[in-house]
């Protein structure tokens, strides 16, 4: 996995993650769902960039530039996660690899809103089922790493 550039640097919801070895034969592991794969477009025209920016009420055409020039991608078959992982998955990840913990993030790995809505390394109440925000790349990465999967992600350019 590549992680992300300086520029961006994103505090992401962890979501469903795909197996690092791809799908095999027969029925898929308990929890996931097989997806065919196929090609799509991915990325922005750059010269729908002006109308992005009134729809969202913006000036900054630099927001879209991360997404240019738009291209087909064609992915293979690929199992992925059929849920997000939620506060309580995150919760036993840290317990596990409490070097995730919050407070334990070195400063050069997140901005300062690690888990900013949990308090003394617990997330809000009623929240266990509820997909996890504000994790870094880094510790997303890990996590789906000691799970033996990978994060999903923009496939390449072909």
């Amino acid at each position: 996995m590549i992680p992300p550039t300086a520029t961006s640097w994103r505090w992401l919801a962890l979501g469903a993650m795909l197996t690092a070895s791809g799908p095999a034969a027969g029925p898929p592991p308990a929890g996931m769902a097989r997806l065919a794969g196929g090609t799509f477009t991915m990325g922005t025209d750059p010269a729908l960039i002006d109308g992005l920016c009134r729809r969202f009420g913006t000036s900054h055409r630099d927001l879209f530039l991360a997404e240019v020039p738009s291209h087909a991608v064609t992915l293979p078959p690929f199992l992925i996660d059929r849920t997000e992982v939620t506060n309580a998955d995150f919760k036993a990840f840290i317990d596990r690899h409490p070097e995730w913990a919050p407070g334990r993030v070195p400063r050069a790995r997140q901005n300062g809103d690690y888990l900013k809505h949990w308090t003394d390394g617990a997330f809000p109440a009623g929240a266990a089922e509820v997909p996890v925000t504000y994790v870094t790349w880094w510790a997303a990465a890990a996590c789906c790493e000691v799970g033996q999967t990978e994060l999903t992600s923009a496939a390449p350019r072909v």
